[in-house]
């Protein structure tokens, strides 16, 4: 990830920076009952700005309190270059489709008020 790294999670929560996240993340892992499954259908490079796009669709699941649950949707990641030539993720939106599970483990997000 870099430095500035962001991300908006499937329930539309916002991260910003890398430290943010991997504490996010981290908590997440940490709950063994918890799994994502991210699968690209397409990558596109812009060699020579060392840019790219990627897009797919991702499952995750989890066990909370009143069950199991199931949510999917689609994401979009964008990655850049190093010095080193290695990739990294500046930026990754979720956008949750379908959510199946005990109201635990279904939470929409919260209504943006007008």
């Amino acid at each position: 990830m870099l430095p500035t790294y962001v991300i908006v999670t499937g329930r539309s929560t916002q991260k910003h920076g890398v430290d943010s996240a991997m504490t996010t993340w981290a908590s997440a892992i940490r709950d063994a009952t918890m799994s994502y499954v991210r699968t690209p259908a397409s990558i596109y490079v812009n060699e020579a700005w060392g840019l790219a796009e990627e897009y797919g669709e991702w499952t995750g699941y989890s066990t909370v309190a009143d069950g199991s649950a199931r949510s999917s949707g689609v994401y979009a990641a964008k990655w850049q270059r190093a010095a080193d030539g290695s990739w990294r993720l500046q930026a990754e939106v979720y956008t949750t489709l379908a959510c199946a599970g005990g109201p635990r483990g279904c939470v929409p997000p919260d209504r943006i008020a007008p």
